[in-house]
């Protein structure tokens, strides 16, 4: 990530564009998945996505971290 949110609407176009990156894979696969694609699905503009990803390499390493946070979570709550 190219520079970490720090207020509240930041984080949450963040967190738009990990959820929009998801959407776009699934609906168009990964090779015709472009930054442009996951722009338009979470409403922002392509320049404010570049604000935090510098590429689509970077969307897909914070999809894939944060669905291991997710599992890590799930885990520990199923055998805590």
């Amino acid at each position: 990530m190219r520079k970490q949110p720090k207020q509240q609407r930041s984080r949450q176009m963040v967190t738009n564009l990990v959820d929009a990156t998801a959407r776009v894979i699934a609906e168009q696969g990964l090779d015709n998945t472009t930054t442009n694609h996951v722009a338009d699905a979470a409403g922002v503009s392509v320049g404010s996505l570049y604000q935090y990803f510098p590429d689509k390499s970077a969307l897909i390493e914070a999809l894939l971290e944060r669905m291991v946070a997710d599992l890590e979570q799930a885990f520990d709550q199923r055998f805590a």
